[in-house]
Formats: structure tokens, C-alpha cells, sequence
């Protein structure tokens, strides 16, 4: 029973992206359980990889390219809110306006009561003409929040629509 915990921790590690503890969890594993051991540390390098390619990418400004290595690490580390935050700054360098949402939407759903997430959200669909959805997103922030006062400044520039 502790090798399954072990193996699903370091799955549970790898797909929040913290991949040093994921390491530890599997290198752990390699005496007893060497089949998934090996299977959870294969992964590792090409995570780091992507990160790196994917973030030297986005430094030369080839954000197309970038997309790509950062959607190879997000489909490793799936739960991992920085990458995702990477890849929608990366989506905006491009101007895919649809695919940031879709990236900060899913960093809102990961984090407990993130304002910013909420007010990104927000900032984005306004600057796409859909107000009443920059609207519920803005409410949303305030819901957490209701002194926040970057969303308070933004909602009271969405309600005059």
C-alpha cells in the first residue's frame, strides 16, 4: 500500500509540476516498484525540457514555437498554474485572445479565491466585446473581494456598458 501512495504522490507531484519532489517520490520507488518508477521519472526529463525550450522560445520571441513546448510541459503537468500562466501570456504575444481565456480560466478553477485570474478573465472578454461576461467575471472577483480595487475600478468601467 505505501508503493501505491508513493506512486500516486509522485504522479499527484509531476502533474502540479513540481518536479524535484516527483523525482524524490519516484527515485524512492526505483528498489521496489523499478517498472513505475521508471515510468514517472521518463516523464521528468521531457517536462523539464519543454520548460526550458518553451521559456527560451518565449525570451526570443518566437511565441508560436513557445505554444508548442509549453503545451507538451502542460500535458505532463496538467495542474501546474505557472505554466498555464505562461502559455496565456504567451497565447496574448500572439493575440489568440480565446486560448489565454481558456488558460486563465482554468488557473482560476485550480486556485482557491484568485482575484486576478478572475480580473484577467474579465480584462480579457471585455477587450473582446463581451461585456456581460467580463461582467460575471468581474462580480466574481468582487465576490472573493469586495475592496479589490483594481476589479472594483474595472467593474464600475464594464457596469457603464
Amino acid at each position: 500500500m505505501k508503493l501505491q501512495a508513493k506512486s500516486e504522490r509522485g504522479s499527484v507531484l509531476m502533474k502540479q509540476g513540481r518536479v524535484a519532489e516527483a523525482r524524490a517520490q519516484f527515485t524512492d520507488l526505483l528498489t521496489v516498484d523499478p517498472d513505475k518508477a521508471q515510468a514517472g521519472l521518463s516523464d521528468l526529463p521531457v517536462l523539464e525540457h519543454a520548460i526550458e525550450e518553451g521559456d527560451e522560445y518565449f525570451d526570443n520571441g518566437d511565441f508560436a514555437t513557445a505554444v508548442d513546448h509549453y503545451d507538451v510541459a502542460i500535458d505532463i503537468a496538467k495542474w501546474d498554474t505557472g505554466l498555464r500562466e505562461k502559455r496565456a501570456e504567451t497565447y496574448l504575444k500572439i493575440g489568440n485572445i480565446i486560448n489565454a481565456i481558456g488558460d486563465v480560466r482554468a488557473i482560476a478553477k485550480l486556485t482557491n479565491d484568485n482575484t486576478e485570474a478572475y480580473l484577467k478573465l474579465s480584462q480579457l472578454h471585455y477587450i473582446m466585446g463581451e461585456e456581460e461576461e467580463s461582467l460575471k467575471e468581474i462580480r466574481e472577483c468582487l465576490k472573493l473581494d469586495q475592496d479589490h480595487k483594481e476589479c472594483h475600478a474595472h467593474y464600475k468601467k464594464v457596469k457603464k456598458l
